[in-house]
């Protein structure tokens, strides 16, 4: 294992403090609550999608998979 790859969690935390603190959020609420909205719906289709999974067992047909290829993908 080279000495870079040890330290990659790592990295990815100060990236993302990195990210966090030069990032400028908008300064209008509509902006922020339309996010918070897009956010939360594509955690509800990441659930119903998790919970309509049998892995191993059958292909996936019911529930967000009889529309959505991928919905998993889809909600992330």
């Amino acid at each position: 294992m080279t000495s870079i790859t040890r330290y990659r969690i790592l990295f990815g935390f100060l990236g993302a403090g990195l990210f966090i603190w030069l990032a400028h959020p908008p300064r209008r609420i509509s902006v922020m609550l339309a996010g918070l909205l897009l956010s939360l719906a594509g955690l509800c289709l990441r659930a119903w999608a998790g919970g309509c999974l049998n892995k191993s067992r059958t292909l996936a047909n019911a529930g967000p998979y009889a529309y959505i290829r991928h919905p998993l993908y889809t909600g992330s």
